[in-house]
């Protein structure tokens, strides 16, 4: 969970009073295209074979894969 991540700076698995305040700090870090937003391309974390995630479009079916279309049909 990048935002966890990112936000949880001694890995302790809870959000304490010092990492609250400087939260708004540790969150420009998932901001990787600088544009002053982060979006849901961002807050995904990597994928497991370490390349990028495509920008554009996502397959038909969402995450993953494509779904296979019944016989026939375009």
């Amino acid at each position: 969970m990048p935002l966890m991540a990112v936000l949880d700076a001694n890995s302790d698995g809870i959000l304490d009073e010092t990492e609250i305040a400087n939260a708004s700090a540790a969150l420009k870090k998932l901001d990787k295209n600088n544009d002053g937003k982060i979006d849901r391309e961002e807050l995904r974390p990597p994928r497991p074979d370490g390349h990028a995630r495509p920008n554009g479009p996502r397959p038909e079916g969402g995450e993953g894969q494509p779904r296979p279309r019944p016989p026939g049909e375009q």
